[in-house]
């Protein structure tokens, strides 16, 4: 793979995508004692905020560790230092495009090969539904991890 890789995953407020795909991909690495990978998560928005306690039992369910997560907001010199960025939506692609002139891939261009996003809870109608979409969300991207991994490996 050449240099080290290091990979960065970018949703809106760093709270529930990126931060689950964070958590899951260093799972799966130390899992299978795969080292020297730099793995974080940051947002383009990251207004202060909770992190959602459903994540946070989700992420306990999967046997993933969760440590306190800081909050930390995409900038020019924290892109500097990686050589993979993840997109979890299409909107972010293109705002790290057009602020930074940074391509990224999406992460389910990665898992599916389809240039989709992994979307928000936005479109959901109460607490429940989008309780439900994040379990089934951090389920989704913690299940995504080898394929993930794989592709990352082979487009280096």
């Amino acid at each position: 793979m050449g240099k080290k890789l290091t990979i960065l995953f970018v949703c809106t407020g760093n709270v529930f995508r990126s931060l689950s795909a964070e958590y899951c991909l260093k799972n799966y690495l130390r899992r299978n004692r795969i080292k020297n990978i730099k793995v974080s998560s940051a947002g383009t928005i990251c207004k202060k905020g909770k992190h959602p306690l459903v994540i946070i039992k989700k992420l306990g369910e999967l046997e993933i560790k969760y440590y306190l997560h800081k909050q930390i907001k995409v900038n020019k010199n924290l892109l500097k230092k990686y050589n993979v960025i993840i997109s979890m939506a299409i909107y972010h692609k293109s705002f790290l495009k057009k602020k930074f002139n940074i391509d990224s891939i999406l992460f389910n261009e990665l898992v599916t090969g389809k240039k989709t996003s992994v979307n928000d809870i936005d479109e959901t109608s109460s607490i429940e539904e989008a309780q439900s979409y994040m379990k089934k969300t951090v389920e989704y991207i913690h299940h995504s991890m080898p394929i993930l991994f794989d592709n990352i490996k082979n487009k280096k």
